[in-house]
């Protein structure tokens, strides 16, 4: 989590609690964007997926399409063996 975000863990574990049974699972804000791979600069960020990537015509100029990444102030990641008593 980031330095400046204040944790309440209860509920932090309260609402992972209930997501105990998702095997492989990403709890946090997210996006996507394309990239350009020789200027190192991202195009057609979006919350949503790959819309604002078609609107600014990032393909046209070259880019990578869109790609989900993490972002935000908290993320936890969860993995599962898919054993039913973990």
């Amino acid at each position: 989590m980031d330095d400046d975000s204040f944790l309440n863990l209860p509920r932090l574990e309260a609402a992972l609690g209930r997501l105990r049974c998702v095997p492989h699972l990403y709890y946090g804000g997210g996006g996507f964007a394309g990239y350009h791979p020789t200027r190192y600069v991202m195009c057609g960020f979006s919350w949503l997926g790959p819309r604002a990537y078609h609107r600014y015509g990032c393909r046209g100029d070259g880019a990578h399409p869109p790609v989900p990444f993490a972002l935000g102030g908290l993320q936890a990641l969860m993995s599962s063996s898919g054993r039913a008593d973990r």
